[in-house]
């Protein structure tokens, strides 16, 4: 072990680069960065964490070949980290930026917030991995029980997994273009659809786009070796499905791509369907076949809608029963309702007081949204914030 140490050395000014990147990152956390191949600009705060994320993962993969001194760029950030606190002497930014994460989440469309529940899974998932890894410790396949198995025998076992499947992902760039395309085509879809379409659609293009995969796979000899071991991960048939549906309600809508300019919607969706059937037969055969699941699906939801039958109807109403109940006012008792008789001084003095009461909040409200009009959402206190949340909700 002591030899294999003595020959390891590392050279470069990178650790000291990412020191800078991460002081940079929490003394301007909210300046908007654009960063190729993001479409979109995002807080320094975010790309700072993520690119921590990608060090910290690609550190611990110690790829064959792999050169890069990952854990020197990342003890260049903690020593940022450290030297940043001391100057401060004090820890705000964390707080702000789970704060920006709620806000973020709770007024984002709904891809946004389907790309926010993807993408803390995979987080979340991959720490897990990372902590057992660094102590050498295993645990029972976690993530084979949220996959998607092939056999139906093992499907009986967690019949859960055509639902946790479609939010789990294997690597890093598995999940970063499977949500760039929810990204894209999600914004795109709520033109012509509703929130709650695109919510429904998500899952049923994942629940069609894996019953497929299993149908496949225990139905053609080709997969007979495979079928005891092979999963499924992915959020690509949903993904797909809403891109299926896209096409269907507007064909000849134009969008455009990178090297290839302004295509119709109608030959892109023909493009991506096409090379998955011709795929059927490659090394991710089941990820293919599921894409074209979700295709169907999408054409299916689109057609159906467009007759008037909603399919995502059902499903929509399974999850509104169930977010409910999380939700306080499921568990709340209305309180009975009291009448006073009466009246006198007293009772005009209590309505004076809270008249004047809600008046105040009101005024509080309007100045607060004044603020933002002016100044933006990042520009309020923790405090007004916490009272614009509180008021949206009464």
């Amino acid at each position: 072990m002591d030899q294999y140490l003595n020959m390891m050395t590392t050279v470069g000014a990178s650790g000291a680069v990412y020191a800078i990147l991460l002081a940079f990152g929490m003394l301007y956390p909210n300046n908007q960065l654009f960063i190729f191949p993001l479409p979109f600009p995002i807080k320094a705060k975010f790309f700072v964490i993520g690119y921590a994320a990608i060090e910290l993962w690609a550190g611990l993969a110690n790829s064959a070949g792999d050169n890069v001194a990952h854990f020197a760029h990342l003890g260049g950030m903690l020593f940022g980290l450290i030297l940043i606190l001391y100057w401060r002497k004090k820890v705000k930014t964390m707080g702000h930026i789970i704060t920006d994460l709620k806000e973020t989440f709770r007024r984002g469309n709904i891809f946004i917030q389907l790309i926010y529940i993807n993408v803390s899974i995979f987080i979340i998932g991959t720490l897990i991995n990372v902590f057992l890894q660094l102590f050498q410790h295993s645990i029972p396949d976690i993530f084979g029980i949220f996959a998607l198995p092939a056999s139906f025998i093992r499907f009986f076992h967690q019949p859960w997994s055509i639902i946790t499947y479609m939010f789990m992902h294997a690597g890093l760039l598995h999940i970063l273009f499977n949500m760039l395309w929810l990204y894209w085509f999600g914004s795109l879809f709520l033109h012509f659809f509703s929130a709650k379409h695109l919510r429904g659609l998500y899952i049923l293009g994942g629940i069609l786009g894996g019953l497929l995969y299993m149908v496949a796979y225990n139905v053609f000899p080709l997969f007979n070796q495979e079928v005891a071991v092979s999963t499924l991960v992915g959020a690509s048939a949903s993904v797909l499905a809403i891109v299926a549906a896209t096409a269907y309600r507007e064909p000849n809508y134009r969008v455009q791509l990178f090297l290839f300019g302004a295509i119709r919607l109608k030959y892109l969706a023909l493009v991506v369907i096409g090379i998955d059937v011709l795929s059927i037969t490659s090394s991710n055969a089941g990820g293919h076949i599921a894409h074209l699941g979700g295709a169907l699906a999408g054409l299916w939801f689109a057609a159906s809608l467009s007759k008037g039958a909603d399919l995502t109807a059902w499903i929509n109403w399974l999850l509104d029963a169930f977010i409910s109940l999380f939700q306080k006012k499921t568990w709340k008792h209305k309180p009975k309702m009291k009448v006073h008789y009466g009246g006198g001084t007293t009772s005009r003095e209590k309505d004076y007081d809270y008249n004047a009461h809600k008046k105040a909040q009101s005024d509080e409200i309007d100045r607060i949204l004044d603020k933002l009009k002016k100044s933006g959402y990042d520009s309020l206190t923790t405090e007004e914030k916490k009272s614009l949340f509180d008021a949206s909700k009464r």
